[in-house]
């Protein structure tokens, strides 16, 4: 008899059924997995993405499919499609309907529902903790500077990138101005300070590989400039008390966590590499010196255009699993015992997820770790008033199908994202519109409405008598998130496959390098769907899962937003405190940002560009047609699309070089 369908019911510890689960029933064939397609539930809104059932109020489910003899897998999900870990298989199924006993679809609430990541390593939060947002470099890179100066007795570091000799962490004077050499403070400067003083410093540099290291076989290491561990080796030599551990990663999945562990009582969880031209500060100035330049071999300046990041200053217990984190990377092993946990140092619940890399790289963790994944879709899964994402990519499938089902969910939901219309990854420059493409055509008209992408730029006065006013857009850096003012993380996970599942690059059988096509030969061996890079964030729960209420979440939404919607002090400090970004309008946040946007933009079109104070634009979707307009990555492209007569303005697609040894500009045409 041929098999048309499942019916069984999911429960929890007690017995009791769980609603609101979505279940799909899979057929195992030569070829893998493949969905039977639900001719059920029509109006369910998962039906949008997927032909999955539903689960009941007392946790029942039917799914009906095409008539076969089936190798019968059925798995269940959470309301957003985050697997929760159960799946039973039937092999050559004959009943017409096959029907599951009770107990086999049996999970516990905490595994389906809530904030906190039970898959972390680290699965359990830690109260006690101070975080404080470091908005932009110019305070982040000079503050981390002045810790390793005074540090006393440790160093720990997981250095993604560090451009020896050729990058400052600030300035003196603090406004570098062409017209002779400027000076400033280098890190590699304070590190080599801090081991002659008797300081302990372990410098965990990424290396690169075009291939898997093994028993007998060397690693072929990438040279720089497209990996640090070398150079700084090399910058560290004879140097008392420095280690330098060059990490050993295939290159389409990198080490790309940046924290630093300092006497085992200060931490810094970093946004950009040491880069100079990742340097900036709140104005985001077109022409700023400080931007610096970057390595004469090769052109690594994807960015081109003011950058913005978010790293944090952390105290208290979590530093613990930072150090832990750090180990597992200097030595291989994750049962390495890390130091004694620091003693309080403030209200906040904190939970460390990452993501790892799998295929047994790491002693301990063998199929690596993607809690960072688990965190988002989980907070996604929670979210009842506005979602806010700041993220410098957007491709990955996951979080956009979530957010989907979650706006379908709850009718009163709003999500603002921030990210560029222009990235630094060639095939990411097509995922990624593809990615919110994806979203849009999910959505219906009324549902498109509580969702809204946007993108910032500078507008400056002409730097000239009697030019024109210079627009550049900006690059959004930071990896960032805040839910309903009571949940947030930062770090160094990007919202792409490679932060948060698996390598999309390695996948697509493309490099990690920008526009070089690797053959697939050279992919990361071993599962692809474990191939990652190695990213940490921090996650506030901010009077959920039983943290205490400080107001962290809403106070990093209002740092963020005062940039972003142009809210300043009289001293040109973007302001918390501004009264239009205190409490969430009866008219949604959206609608906050709409008009900023619209200010902005209708200050373009003026017969005189006005320069007005925000700096977002709205994303360039064509309404009619969802498509992604012609020309929009380029700044001249996004502008004209916007209706802005570009003419009328130095309309910058890159900074201006600045050498800082030289004190002059290397490409003062533009």
């Amino acid at each position: 008899m041929a098999n048309t369908g499942v019916t069984g019911r999911v429960i929890d510890d007690d017995g009791q059924g769980i609603s609101g689960l979505v279940v799909g029933a899979f057929d195992i064939g030569l070829f893998g997995e493949r969905l039977l397609v639900n001719t059920a539930n029509a109006a369910d809104p998962v039906r949008a993405l997927r032909p999955y059932a539903r689960t009941d109020a007392n946790g029942r489910f039917s799914i009906t499919y095409k008539a076969g003899r089936h190798d019968l897998v059925v798995r269940v999900y959470d309301s957003v499609l985050r697997s929760v870990g159960i799946g039973t298989i039937h092999h050559d199924v004959s009943e017409a309907i096959l029907t599951l006993p009770d107990d086999e679809l049996q999970t516990s609430r905490e595994l389906v529902s809530g904030y906190i990541a039970k898959g972390a390593d680290f699965s359990q939060p830690i109260d006690g903790n101070e975080l404080t947002p470091l908005i932009d470099n110019h305070d982040a890179w000079s503050e981390v500077t002045s810790a390793v100066e005074t540090a006393v007795h440790s160093i720990d570091w997981m250095l993604f990138y560090l451009d020896v000799d050729r990058v400052l962490m600030s300035f003196s004077p603090d406004a570098a101005q062409p017209g002779g050499p400027v000076s400033g403070r280098r890190l590699e400067d304070a590190i080599k300070d801090a081991g002659r003083r008797g300081v302990t410093v372990r410098l965990a540099c990424n290396q690169l590989t075009t291939n898997q290291p093994g028993p007998g076989i060397p690693a072929l290491k990438v040279p720089w400039p497209a990996t640090t561990a070398a150079r700084v080796a090399q910058a560290m030599a004879g140097v008392p008390n420095v280690t330098v551990t060059p990490v050993l990663t295939h290159f389409t999945a990198p080490i790309h966590t940046k924290f630093v562990v300092i006497d085992n009582s200060l931490a810094y969880v970093l946004g950009s590499p040491f880069v100079s031209d990742y340097y900036d500060d709140v104005t985001h100035i077109g022409d700023d010196a400080r931007h610096g330049t970057f390595a004469g071999v090769i052109d690594s300046r994807a960015i081109k255009v003011p950058v913005h990041d978010v790293s944090l200053r952390v105290r208290g217990p979590a530093i613990q699993e930072l150090s832990k984190t750090f180990l597992l990377h200097w030595t291989g092993q994750n049962s390495t015992q890390p130091p004694p946990a620091p003693a309080n140092a403030g209200q906040t619940r904190v939970q460390v997820v990452r993501t790892l890399a799998g295929n047994s790289r790491w002693t301990g963790l063998p199929e690596g770790e993607t809690s960072i994944l688990e965190c988002y879709l989980r907070a996604i899964n929670e979210a009842t008033k506005y979602i806010y994402l700041e993220n410098q990519y957007f491709t990955c499938p996951e979080i956009a199908d979530a957010l989907v089902l979650r706006l379908k969910q709850v009718v009163d939901l709003e999500v603002i994202f921030l990210t560029n219309n222009k990235v630094d990854i060639t095939d990411y420059q097509t995922w990624q519109p593809q990615t919110m493409l994806r979203m849009l055509k999910a959505l219906t008209a009324d549902e498109r409405q509580r969702l809204g992408f946007f993108t910032t730029w500078s507008h400056a006065a002409a730097t000239t008598p009697g030019g024109k006013t210079t627009i550049i857009r900006n690059y959004i850096h930071s990896k960032v998130a805040v839910i309903d003012d009571n949940w947030a993380t930062v770090g160094s996970a990007n919202l792409d496959g490679d932060s948060l599942t698996h390598s999309q690059n390695a996948e697509a059988g493309k490099g990690w390098v920008a526009g070089i096509v690797f053959p697939r030969l050279l992919r990361f061996p071993g599962d692809v769907e474990q191939d990652r890079e190695s990213e940490t964030n921090l996650t506030v729960f901010d009077g959920v899962e039983g943290g205490t209420a400080t107001g962290y979440a809403a106070q990093l939404r209002k740092q963020l937003w005062a940039e972003h919607l142009g809210y300043s002090t009289p001293a040109g400090r973007p302001d918390p405190a501004a009264s239009p970004i205190q409490t969430q309008p009866a008219t949604r946040w959206l609608s906050l940002w709409g008009v900023r946007a619209d200010g902005k933009l209708t200050g373009l079109k003026a017969s005189t560009a006005t320069i007005n104070p925000a700096k977002i634009l709205r994303f360039p979707f064509t309404d009619d047609a969802l498509k992604w307009p012609s020309k929009a990555d380029s700044a001249a492209g996004y502008l004209t699309w916007a209706g802005v007569n570009v003419d009328q303005f130095a309309v910058r697609e890159a900074f201006r070089r600045f050498d800082s040894k030289t004190g002059t500009r290397t490409d003062p045409k533009l």
